[in-house]
């Protein structure tokens, strides 16, 4: 594979520690592992750059560690899976770059194929990846497409963070009340600071 601009090694393998990913799988109970290889796989069931995952359909609930110098064919690819007629949970853990186009492509359109997405973003810390001494220069993030609201709480619960992003399209449709309640909040802490505002004006004068 070629090298990954994230980082100065030959190779873009990067195998998820293995405490790292039984949190993922505790909560989300994985049944394939969709970026691997013969050696270095999480779950017995996995495919390979010989056996690709681009020539399945998805279905189940499938892990995602691909290579990141090549993510734009992954994010296009895991997007129109979960927009398909199985619907597949799938987990990928991903560098937060949430600029690069492929995750403003896949990772946060609104709609796939004229179906809403139902995709979200969890921020996470650096990993230091198997087989590297130091944990990565920049945070990561872990994009769920397919997951619902309480699998989500319970990774967020589980991993001990609190910073999530949603497709806000989906989300208005599947808890219109919870939209709502976030628009409100949203628009009074707009009045607030347009207020605060207004007083430093004043007191200037």
């Amino acid at each position: 594979m070629a090298a990954s601009r994230y980082d100065s090694r030959e190779s873009d393998e990067r195998e998820t520690p293995d405490d790292f990913y039984a949190i993922l799988d505790d909560v989300l109970h994985f049944t394939v592992d969709l970026a691997a290889s013969r050696d270095r796989h999480k779950h017995k069931v996995y495919f390979t750059k010989e056996n690709s995952a681009f020539t399945h359909i998805w279905y189940g609930r499938g892990f995602l560690n691909a290579p990141w110098s090549y993510l734009m064919p992954w994010m296009r690819y895991s997007s129109q899976q979960a927009a398909g007629p199985h619907e597949p949970l799938i987990c990928a853990v991903l560098p937060r770059r949430r600029e690069a186009r492929w995750y403003r492509d896949w990772c946060c359109t609104i709609t796939i194929e004229g179906q809403v997405q139902n995709v979200q973003t969890l921020l996470v810390p650096r990993l230091k990846f198997v087989g590297f001494d130091k944990v990565t220069k920049f945070d990561l993030m872990i994009v769920l497409w397919n997951a619902t609201y309480q699998q989500s709480k319970a990774l967020r619960d589980a991993l001990g963070i609190s910073k999530v992003g949603w497709s806000m399209e989906w989300y208005r449709r599947a808890n219109p009340e919870g939209f709502r309640r976030h628009h409100r909040r949203m628009a009074a802490e707009s009045r607030e600071r347009k207020l605060a505002r207004e007083r430093n004006r004043s007191g200037d004068d």
